[in-house]
This record gives C-alpha cells, sequence and structure tokens, in this order.
C-alpha cells in the first residue's frame, strides 16, 4: 500500500469522521432488552363469583383455545375470587402482531358466550407476576387519576398497563331489601337489566319520508341519581319507580386492598412495560407528564423509576469509559514516556469510539448498557494494532523501511483481528440464552474492525513525521528477557506445565458448578405477612401501625408501600443503603411485632448466604388438593434435610364460603333454573357491579346489592323470587358453610400447587441436584409430578449451547491458523494457549467456590479469539531464535496485554450488571494468564514446531526469493545504526 499519499488519507478521514460525527449525533439511549419471549396476559372479571366456579367457565375454556397455538412455550393461570388471570409466554421467533391478533380473536369469542355480569377482559403485553417498572404514590381525586393522568401514561410507547390502586371509588348504590321485593315479584337480575337497557348509548335514527331523510336524536344515556331513580320497572300491567323498591344512595365503594405510604393512606400509579419497551423513554414521558404544573401540585413522589436507573446506569458506563481512555493514555506514557504518542493512542481510541457510534446510528441501534460495556472492553483491543505499528516505527532506521515493514506486517495484524472477530461473531447468535449480548457483540465487532482500518490504513502516513523521537523501553524489556531466557532453559519442564494447564483448564470448566438461576439484582425488598384468611382488612391496619412505625425507623430506608388484603399484606421496602443483607436482618428482628401473623421475608445474613437465590417449583396433576399435599410433603422433607434457607408454601388454608345444593325438581317446579336461583343468591350476598354511568364526566360504577343480614341463618330465610310467587331458600335446597380455596394456580393447563425455597448462591447447582433426589423419592400417583422452573432447564440448555460454541471456536481459529501458516503443530501448540490461559480465572471460581455465570463463559468465548494473539506475533516474528523472536515482539505484547487489563478493571469493580462484572473478571485474570502463557511457556512449544517447518518456510533466506526492497530492510535492521528521516 502507498502511504506516501498523506492528503489523500487525511481528505477521506476527514470525511469519514465528518460524516460518522453527524450520525453519531442523531443516536438514541435506551435500555436492555432482557424478553426472551413473547408475553400476553388476559385478565377477566366476574364479581361474585369464587375461584372454583371462575376456574371452570372461565379459565379451562381459554387455555384449551390456547394450547392450540403455535409456538407456545409456557402458560399460567390463575383464578380468585371475581377474577381470572392467564398468562402465556410464545417463543421471540414467532410474530408478534399475529399472536396478539390470535389471542385477541380467542379471547372475544369467549367473551361473547359468557353470561351478561362478566366485565370486557383486559390484553396486556407483559406478564401478570411482571414487577412494576415505576411506582408513584400521589394524593389527588380519583377523577384526575382515571380521566386524566391515566389515558397519558397508556399512550406511551412501551407501557403494557397502567394499574391505579388505593383510591376511593364512589359509586351509586341501588340496595334493595329481599322480603320487600319479593311482595312486588321484583326479580333482582331485572333491575340489573333495567339499569343496562335505559344506560345504553345514545342513538342517533332517522325517518324518510318521499324525498327527504331527516335525522333526530335519542337521548338514552344515565346522566344523574335522579334518572337513575326514575327507571320504571313493569310487573305485569303495573309499572313501578326503582327508588320504590330500593334505596339509591352515593357511597364509596368496598375497598378489597388498602395501600399505605409509610403509615399513610395513599393512591399510586404502577406502570408496567412489555417485553422490549424502551424504559428510558418511558420514565423521561412519565416525568415530563407528572411536572406539569396541573398534576405538580399533588406531589407526585417516586417510589422507584427503572427507566431513571438503567439512565443512571448508562452515565456510570460512560464515566467508566472515560476512566478506561484515561488509563491507556497515563499507562502508555508511563511505558514510552512520550507525550505524542500517547495523545496519538488517544486520538485513535476516540476515533474509534466516534466511527462506531456513527455506524450504529446508521444501522439504528441504541446505546444501552451492553452496548457501552462492549466499547469499553474493546478500547484495550483496539489500542493493539496501534502499539505494534508504534513498535515497527521505534525500530525503523527510515520512512520508507517504516512503510515496507507495515506492508510486512499486515498479514500478521489482519490475523490476529479476524481470530478475536471470529470469537465475537457468536454473540450475535446467542440473544435466546443471554437477552442483550448482541449489542455487546455489535459494539466489540465494529471497534475491532474501525480500529483496525485507522491503525492499519490511517495512522502509518502521518506517524513518522510526528513521532521524530526515538523511545527507549530496554529498561522494561531487557530485565524480563533474561528472566525469560533463563527459564526457557528448562523447556521439557515448561512443555509439560503446558500442556497440563491446558488439560486441567479443561477439567476446572466440565466440573466446575453452573449458575443456571436467575438473579434477582433488585435493590426493592419484597416480602409479605401473612393472617387468616377470615381476618379483615381494617383489623390488620390496626395490628400493622406500630410495626410499619419501627420499621420506618431503620437507617436508609426511604420508602415503606404495603398493600393490605384480605388475610395478607405485601411490602415494597426501597432503601438506600448499599448492603440489601443487612437491611433484610434489621427488617426481620422486627417480627416478634407481629401476633398474629407470619412473616415471610428472604434470607439476609451477610456474608455465608449473600444473594440466596429463590426457586418456585410446582406440583402438577388433576386434583390441586393432592399438589397442595405432596407440596407440604416436599416442603417438610427440604427443611428436614437443611437444604433450603427458608421453604414458603405458596398457598393459603383454604377459606369459608357458603355453599348451596338445590334441589332441581323443587326449582323446576317454581319454573327457576340453577342459574337463576345462582344469580339471585349472588345479589343478595354480594355487592355487585351492574353498570356504569357519567355523573359530571366522572364514570361512577353502579352497584346492586341486599341490606338483608349476611349470616348463614339469616340467608336461608330468605326468599327465591319468581314472576308470580316466592319461596324460603331453605325449602328449595341445602344451604351450608363449606370451605373452599382462595385462589387455584394453573400451570400448562394442569392444576398445581407452588412452593418456594431459598438456596445458596454458591452451592445452587449441588443443592438443586440433592433437592431433586429427595424429589423424586416421594411417591406420587399416575399424572403427578415436579417441575422446576422452566427457566432452570432453559438455562442448562443454554450451558450446553455456550460450551458447544467455545469448542467451535476453537476449531474455527485452528483451522484458520493452520491455512494461515500450512502447519498444524504450530497451529496446535497455538491453540492450546487457549485454555492454558484460562487455567488463573477458573481456579480463582473453584477455590472462592463461585458457580460459572453466563458472563463468565461468555467471557471465554471472547478469550478464546484474544488470548492467541500474542502468540501469533511471536511466532511470526522475522527472527530465528525463540529468545529473538520474543525480544522483537515483548515490547507490543506487553503493552496490549496490560492495556487490556487495565480497560477491563474499572468494568469489574464499578459496574453494576453482574453480567459485565463476570465477563470483565474472565477478560481481566484470562488476558493476565495468557500474558505468562505466552511469554513463559508457549515459546518452549514453538522452539520444535517452528525447527520442524525451518526446512521448507524461513524468513530472509536466498530460496525465499526475496525481493531487493526486503534485502535492503534486513540488511538495515542488523545494523545499530539510528534512525533518520528527511526533513522537508
Amino acid at each position: 500500500m502507498n502511504y506516501h499519499a498523506k492528503k489523500k488519507f487525511f481528505f477521506v478521514f476527514a470525511i469519514i469522521s465528518i460524516l460518522f460525527s453527524y450520525s453519531a449525533s442523531h443516536i438514541k439511549f435506551s435500555d436492555i432488552h432482557n424478553s426472551k419471549f413473547h408475553t400476553f396476559s388476559i385478565k377477566f372479571k366476574y364479581y361474585g363469583i369464587d375461584p372454583i366456579a371462575i376456574e371452570k367457565i372461565i379459565t379451562k375454556p381459554l387455555e384449551e383455545k390456547f394450547c392450540e397455538l403455535d409456538s407456545l412455550y409456557e402458560l399460567k393461570s390463575t383464578c380468585r375470587f371475581n377474577e381470572s388471570i392467564t398468562t402465556t409466554w410464545f417463543y421471540s421467533s414467532a410474530n408478534q402482531d399475529h399472536i396478539y391478533l390470535k389471542i385477541r380473536k380467542i379471547t372475544e369469542d369467549l367473551y361473547n358466550s359468557l353470561p351478561q355480569n362478566v366485565q370486557r377482559p383486559e390484553i396486556y403485553n407483559s406478564s401478570s407476576e411482571d414487577k412494576s417498572i415505576t411506582c408513584i404514590a400521589i394524593n389527588c381525586p380519583d377523577t384526575i387519576l382515571e380521566k386524566n393522568i391515566k389515558p397519558h401514561l397508556e399512550s406511551i410507547p412501551g407501557v403494557s398497563e397502567v394499574i391505579i390502586s388505593g383510591k376511593n371509588n364512589q359509586t351509586v348504590s341501588i340496595q334493595f331489601d329481599n322480603k320487600h321485593i319479593s311482595n312486588y315479584h321484583i326479580i333482582p337480575s331485572n333491575i340489573s337489566k333495567a339499569v343496562n337497557f335505559f344506560n345504553a348509548p345514545n342513538l342517533i335514527a332517522s325517518k324518510k319520508s318521499g324525498l327527504f331523510k331527516s335525522s333526530f336524536f335519542i337521548k338514552n344515556k344515565i346522566e344523574s341519581k335522579e334518572e337513575l331513580s326514575d327507571i320504571q320497572l313493569f310487573q305485569g300491567k303495573s309499572a313501578l319507580n326503582l327508588s320504590t323498591i330500593a334505596d339509591i344512595n352515593f357511597s364509596t365503594q368496598k375497598q378489597n386492598e388498602l395501600e399505605l405510604l409509610n403509615n399513610t393512606k395513599t393512591a399510586y400509579i404502577n406502570i408496567k412495560a412489555s417485553g422490549n419497551s424502551n424504559k428510558i423513554n418511558i420514565s423521561e414521558k412519565t416525568h415530563t407528564l407528572l411536572n406539569k404544573a396541573e398534576y405538580k401540585k399533588y406531589n407526585p413522589v417516586f417510589l422507584y423509576d427503572t427507566g431513571k436507573k438503567q439512565k443512571n446506569l448508562l452515565l456510570s458506563v460512560c464515566g467508566t469509559l472515560i476512566i478506561t481512555i484515561i488509563l491507556n493514555i497515563i499507562f502508555s506514557y508511563l511505558f514510552y514516556r512520550s507525550i505524542k504518542l500517547s495523545l496519538i493512542l488517544s486520538v485513535i481510541i476516540c476515533s474509534a469510539i466516534l466511527w462506531t457510534a456513527g455506524l450504529l446510528s446508521i444501522i439504528n441501534v441504541s446505546i444501552n448498557e451492553q452496548i457501552l460495556s462492549g466499547i469499553s472492553l474493546s478500547t484495550g483491543l483496539i489500542a493493539d494494532t496501534a502499539l505494534v505499528i508504534f513498535e515497527i516505527l521505534n525500530n525503523s532506521v527510515s520512512k520508507k523501511i517504516f512503510f515496507k515493514k507495515v506492508n510486512l506486517t499486515l498479514s500478521a495484524a489482519s490475523a490476529s483481528t479476524a481470530t478475536t472477530l471470529i470469537a465475537v461473531i457468536p454473540l450475535f447468535f446467542m440473544t435466546d440464552i443471554t437477552p442483550g449480548i448482541k449489542s455487546s457483540g455489535i459494539s466489540i465487532f465494529t471497534m475491532l474492525i474501525v480500529s483496525s482500518v485507522i491503525s492499519l490504513f490511517f495512522l502509518p502516513p502521518f506517524l513518522p513525521d510526528i513521532l521524530r523521537k526515538k523511545y527507549n523501553t530496554e529498561s522494561i524489556t531487557a530485565p524480563l528477557i533474561k528472566i525469560i531466557s533463563q527459564i526457557l532453559k528448562k523447556r521439557n519442564t515448561l512443555k509439560k506445565i503446558f500442556l497440563f494447564s491446558s488439560i486441567l483448564s479443561i477439567v476446572l470448566f466440565i466440573i466446575s458448578d453452573k449458575n443456571v438461576s436467575q438473579n434477582d439484582m433488585s435493590d426493592i425488598i419484597y416480602y409479605s405477612i401473612e393472617y387468616n384468611p377470615e381476618k379483615k382488612i381494617d383489623s390488620i391496619h390496626t395490628e400493622l401501625t406500630p410495626y410499619i412505625n419501627e420499621i420506618s425507623k431503620i437507617s436508609q430506608i426511604d420508602f415503606i408501600k404495603s398493600t393490605i388484603l384480605r388475610g395478607k399484606v405485601e411490602f415494597e421496602v426501597i432503601h438506600s443503603s448499599n448492603s440489601k443483607s443487612k437491611i433484610i436482618k434489621q427488617i426481620a428482628s422486627k417480627s416478634g411485632l407481629i401476633k398474629d401473623g407470619d412473616v415471610y421475608i428472604p434470607s439476609g445474613s451477610e456474608k455465608k448466604y449473600k444473594n440466596p437465590v429463590t426457586l418456585q417449583i410446582a406440583v402438577t396433576g388433576d386434583d390441586e388438593s393432592k399438589c397442595r399435599a405432596l407440596a407440604k410433603e416436599a416442603a417438610f422433607l427440604i427443611n428436614k434435610n437443611n437444604l433450603s434457607l427458608q421453604t414458603t408454601l405458596n398457598f393459603k388454608e383454604e377459606e369459608k364460603m357458603f355453599s348451596y345444593i338445590p334441589s332441581k325438581i323443587k326449582l323446576a317446579k317454581l319454573n327457576l333454573s340453577t342459574f337463576d336461583a345462582a344469580q339471585q343468591l349472588r345479589y343478595s350476598i354480594f355487592d355487585s357491579v351492574i353498570s356504569k354511568i357519567f355523573i359530571n364526566n366522572n364514570e361512577t360504577d353502579v352497584t346492586l346489592s341486599s341490606t338483608n343480614s349476611k349470616k348463614l341463618p339469616d340467608i336461608t330465610e330468605l326468599n327465591f323470587i319468581t314472576r308470580d310467587d316466592s319461596v324460603r331458600i331453605s325449602s328449595t335446597g341445602i344451604l351450608k358453610e363449606d370451605k373452599i380455596p382462595s385462589q387455584i394456580h394453573r400451570l400448562d393447563s394442569q392444576p398445581c400447587a407452588y412452593f418456594s425455597i431459598e438456596l445458596n448462591k454458591k452451592t445452587f447447582t449441588r443443592e438443586m441436584n440433592k433437592i431433586k433426589r429427595i424429589l423424586s423419592s416421594i411417591k406420587t400417583q399416575e399424572g403427578y409430578k415436579f417441575i422446576f422452573p422452566s427457566s432452570i432447564k432453559q438455562n442448562q440448555i443454554a450451558y450446553k449451547k455456550l460450551s458447544a460454541i467455545i469448542f467451535f471456536c476453537i476449531f474455527c481459529i485452528y483451522c484458520f491458523l493452520t491455512a494461515q501458516n500450512e502447519d498444524f503443530k504450530i497451529s496446535f501448540s497455538i491453540l492450546c494457549c487457549i485454555p492454558s490461559s484460562l487455567f488463573l480465572p477458573l481456579l480463582i471460581r473453584l477455590i472462592t467456590r463461585t458457580a460459572i455465570s453466563f458472563g463468565d463463559t461468555v467471557g471465554i468465548i471472547l478469550l478464546s479469539g484474544i488470548v492467541i494473539n500474542n502468540s501469533i506475533y511471536i511466532s511470526e516474528a522475522p527472527e530465528f531464535s525463540v529468545i529473538k523472536k520474543i525480544n522483537c515482539r515483548i515490547e507490543s505484547i506487553l503493552i496490549t496485554s496490560l492495556t487490556t487489563i487495565l480497560d477491563s478493571l474499572p468494568m469489574m469493580c464499578l459496574s453494576h450488571s453482574q453480567f459485565i462484572k463476570s465477563l470483565s473478571f474472565f477478560m481481566t485474570f484470562g488476558i493476565l494468564n495468557s500474558l505468562i502463557v505466552s511469554l513463559f511457556l508457549f515459546p518452549s512449544m514453538l522452539d520444535d514446531a517452528y525447527y520442524s517447518v525451518l526446512k521448507h518456510e524461513v524468513y530472509y533466506t536466498a530460496e525465499s526469493k526475496q525481493t531487493s526492497d526486503q534485502k535492503d530492510i534486513h540488511r538495515q535492521m542488523s545494523r545499530k545504526t539510528p534512525r533518520t528521516f528527511p526533513r522537508k
């Protein structure tokens, strides 16, 4: 390549830099997309219906249809009083829009076949199990929350669901006396039908007469309490106003839950995001909305905001990137003692980052934590080629010889970059294993190509004129060369150590524990208190008040969000402490203040059980009661063998419920169906929402209920009403008190029961295998089985896939090296540097009893293409003696290895991502191990391998057919004369 045309190179470099600068200015920021599946949740509400009926009427028919869909991965359902929630997971390879349309059609068809009182279903693009990404406490009128704030938040792209909780809904209550309406033979369901009939949408009708057509408006919408009172019900030929047979009043709807913020009643806005949403964008638009003057006066408090946290993480990674660049500049100056060289290196790194950002913007890739981490990790790698060019310049006696040497080095530099790129390519196909890893692959791949182009094409034309002063690193390299030459005298011992470390590294990787759990990195502490299912919300609140007051006194706790349900309290503790386990221990110490409930809080021991892993195990079968019994037995055995830090049954004891067993003959005589009898009982016992009306532009629920006593003896004295008669309920069947489950869980269309266990993260795999053996020893009937979370099996498969990728990368690198040097033995010697360089990080993981994580495995894949670069440079050095080969390349090997280690250290120490920390750990200690291997162990193998091919391929001999220029280069390299360049 002709490097003498400096102006052309400068012009091309300037144009490209300007274009990429403009493109980079339009790049967007986003968070990491962690979704491996398309997730949809379907929610049905049917007030006054118990879980068993909900399961039969809604959940089972819905699941049957969903199971027919292609690409379905998993199906979970939960049936509660008044509610059914079904969550589906589909493979990400399927078309999300097509899946949604199919789900909507199935849901609409089922809804149209259900009873009239079933509420219209809601479909969300998220799991019911997902936590909110943003939680806001706000004290403002309910109408503003529902009519103003909620619709605006729902319109933000990526928002799946906005849940308003803790508000006091104003309702219009229609209350009747059973005996009073039985005198008029008015059936409760007819009241509901009448309200809905007169509350139909307003109509526009038309009348055609001759050649003219006229339109007129029919107002048919109830807009006040008075209009509701004037509704007429017909019984025979007579008509009665609704106010004659029922009391109509405004009231506050009874709360099914009570929301508290630090013991103060409040309302919450909880925002859930869809799988591939931009949480940073959602956060920014939410803040913009609530900072408007009309809402800011209500003092919204952001308890937590995942999008804002992700943005802060990006800023911290940017800070780490800046630290990395500064460390490169400082270290290069300390090594070369040249300010100009350090500045040139900083320009190359900054230009590579700028070009990369521009390319990412062009291909519409947003900046996230993984992208920035990949760029930060690449800064040491991209400096390698430039530092080799610096070394060539330092050893050249003229500009002409420098350009010739650069041309001769293109092959080795290209091979070094190519082997690294081979190791990066698999990252593009690992999204299903590690979400977001493709982003790191894109950034590393782009940085390597861009830096190679800058260093090999745009740097050499200008470098000789900028760096005229020769630098000397012999004070650093000479002592090291002496040590190496002494050690290499024991070549046979070094060969054995080299091969032994290679084999042992493979063994260590195979026998090491693999972390197949999903780590919860949330700073929020979630825990609950379970009470007797019959315990009411008000009595729970009274007992809870002193407990929350004591918890609030713990330092570094910012907010305590508590949701009080019937028989249960759910807590979310937001804190600013760096030690989550310390806060957990302090909260656990206050458990004695709870007298009637059981506190379930994650384990908080700071040393031995740091970051416990929670595992939810399901027992599936045909009968849920048997599944619960098996879950209890399994939990008992696990506790008995001390395999779990804490075991929790994820279901309550059965709740009291009225059970009515009708006599079909007696009902038939009254001309009543079983459904009609059930409806009358429902209206007599429960408050049922029958319609919605708009009063002063505010949506208000209309409820229908009985004023009669809800105790069992009194209910039996109520009447079943027919058109012509009424009869006591006790005479038509048996009404008794019974027990039914408060909620029913289903997994993949089967009833199930869940229990949770907490395992030590470091010994997770071993303890899980022991638990599997205990569960297999439990005798179960046919069709019943224990199911671990699907993510466990998925991650186990992922590790096998990653292991296969590692060996495939090594094989590809071997083929590439063999094709380049045409010698199997040299290629094998270079290849052995990969497992040998992994010995140190794998040994540290084994000593610290830390399981191999996904970040570690990805680090191994990247290292497989990086650690052999030093070996390639040594093997292709233009010298015969091994010591001279090392002496020729030791400068570039030292500087490139140490800069890569320096680039990985900030990410390992400062990153908030466990994945990035693990990856940086293997990069740091793997490169350090590689430096030792390439300087001390690999040369012992190269000695024999090199001379074995010396007969047919040697450097600078007559047989190699050197050109006159190459001979001149070799002749001048052998001289000890100083380098001189002509002045312009």
